[in-house]
């Protein structure tokens, strides 16, 4: 678990310096990291706080993936709202993770999330005693 952590952190630091070195950025300062996503998303990017969330879990099961996906993924997003204003998966961030990254732009992930599913919550029906 601890050098899942310090593999996704040095990745993160990794990803600004291609940032940097592409974009000529050199104010951007790096985000915090934090692993603190549940349930069946992989990771996110909170622009106010320029800090990006990472799911531990399916990070552990699927490392190569984080590192080489993921990551990127969090830090276009980033890039995108510090660079060009915009948020979300629109055409400047498919930019970037395509001409920063060399990756393909993928929105969502197709890891493997049945054993990080959340909890299942009973269902009840309410019947009304009315006349």
């Amino acid at each position: 678990m601890q050098n899942t952590k310090v593999l996704i952190e040095a990745r993160v630091l990794e990803c600004m310096e291609i940032v940097r070195n592409k974009f000529k950025l050199t104010t951007f300062e790096n985000p915090s990291v934090h692993f603190d996503v549940i349930g069946t998303t992989g990771g996110l990017a909170t622009y106010a706080s320029n800090s990006v969330h990472f799911n531990l879990k399916l990070a552990e099961a699927n490392l190569e993936h984080y590192l080489v996906q993921v990551v990127p993924h969090e830090i276009a997003h980033l890039v995108d709202f510090v660079k060009y204003g915009n948020r979300g998966h629109k055409r400047t961030w498919k930019h970037i993770m395509i001409y920063v990254f060399g990756l393909k732009p993928d929105r969502c992930h197709d890891m493997d999330t049945s054993a990080v599913k959340t909890k299942k919550y009973d269902t009840y029906i309410y019947l009304c005693k009315c006349p």
